[in-house]
């Protein structure tokens, strides 16, 4: 019996300014980032492709934000306001919004993701960002540690079949059936039952960003969605590999963690042209391309710039054409590398339309990348791509 060829999991970090300090200035197009419609024509690109989820990055200060917002003032509409907009406007596409790890209500946390997975019909996910001070410190990894176990104990504690509607008993809500809670996060009690039935997933899905060895046992332990950047790989070795002996580690089947790789992308017809859309979106950032690195991260738009311009980029920059981009994206995938990747375009919608209609389908023919849906909920949809035993 023939063993089907294993596919890439796919997500859109989404952003309709494009992930450079200087796209919106070289875009053909004037960019809102408070345009209900350019975002849904953007989402609505990325589920035409057939693309997983698509990742709503909020704190600017952050190593997961989109480097298209140098500053705090960067004017942006919160994720999960903007992710339930865009629920009522897409049919499939998995939903994920970026979460502090600092948040010291999980009450209104858990309610706000469980709205969200209900409205879009099991589509939700949340990335936990870890704060910057956070580190290597023990006590601040404890504290995110304790957010998340009282966020699933608040899911967690509603059963399936709690909701009852018996109108012979006048009973809508069997409370037998709601467990109580008791945890502590960042010293506060947490008792109050979620106002909120279990969601079409029972817990969200959950991503994070691993910048550091305690964010990477984090992640073995907790996550669905492990992204990584290209400085933070780890050397020698399959990062999938790696995090997936975590999860071993902390008792967990590894097949349930993917691991994603973010990507920016620079595509046109020929390598010259988008060389020279690279080149402008470089002028066009001046200073900014090094002010909006993470000062904790290693990598910054204009160290990019330099390996491109070399021929040693680093793998998370792809300039090229479709052809190029789909090669380097296919042999980082088939050298067991990652799962798949989170592709971050450098320009939208132009760069966007290019990796949906052009990237993708090349990716598509070569059977690395679904042709049809696997499934409702974004769990699913991921355990469809799942790594073999």
């Amino acid at each position: 019996m023939t063993t089907p060829r294993r596919r890439m999991t796919l997500g859109l970090h989404h952003t309709v300014t494009g992930h450079h300090p200087g796209a919106w200035r070289v875009s053909t197009q004037t960019t809102d980032a408070e345009s209900l419609e350019q975002h849904t024509a953007a989402a609505r690109l990325a589920e035409q492709a057939l693309v997983h989820l698509l990742l709503v990055s909020d704190d600017p200060g952050t190593p997961a934000r989109p480097a298209s917002a140098p500053s705090p003032e960067h004017p942006r509409l919160e994720p999960t306001v903007l992710l339930a907009s865009l629920a009522a406007r897409t049919e499939h596409i998995g939903l994920v919004g970026s979460v502090p790890s600092t948040s010291t209500d999980p009450v209104g946390l858990a309610r706000r993701l469980s709205s969200l997975d209900h409205v879009s019909g099991g589509r939700a996910g949340w990335d936990l960002v870890a704060a910057r001070s956070a580190g290597t410190s023990e006590h601040a990894w404890s504290d995110t540690h304790e957010l998340v176990a009282a966020v699933h104990a608040l899911w967690d504690a509603w059963s399936p079949d709690a909701v009852v509607r018996d109108r012979r008993t006048g009973v809508y809500v069997d409370p037998s059936r709601i467990d109580r809670v008791d945890r502590t996060v960042q010293g506060h009690p947490v008792r109050t039952p979620l106002p909120a039935s279990r969601s079409p997933q029972g817990r969200p899905v959950l991503a994070h960003t691993v910048t550091s060895e305690a964010g990477g046992h984090f992640a073995g332990r907790h996550a669905d969605i492990a992204i990584l950047e290209a400085a933070h790989l780890p050397d020698g070795r399959p990062a999938a590999h790696d995090l997936a002996e975590r999860a071993a580690a902390a008792g967990r089947d590894p097949a349930e963690l993917h691991v994603l790789l973010r990507v920016h992308t620079v595509v046109a017809p020929s390598l010259a042209q988008a060389q020279d859309v690279h080149a402008r979106l470089v002028a066009a950032g001046g200073e900014a391309a090094d002010e909006a690195a993470d000062e904790n991260s290693t990598e910054t738009w204009g160290r990019r710039t330099q390996g491109a311009a070399s021929g040693t980029a680093r793998p998370d920059l792809l300039v090229g054409t479709a052809h190029d981009v789909a090669d380097r994206l296919t042999d980082l995938f088939e050298q067991g590398l990652v799962d798949g990747f989170l592709l971050a375009p450098a320009l939208v919608p132009s760069g966007l339309r290019r990796l949906t209609r052009e990237v993708v389908p090349i990716l598509q023919a070569r059977g690395l990348f679904r042709t049809e849906r696997d499934g409702t909920t974004l769990r699913d949809q991921l355990a469809a791509t799942r790594r073999p035993a």
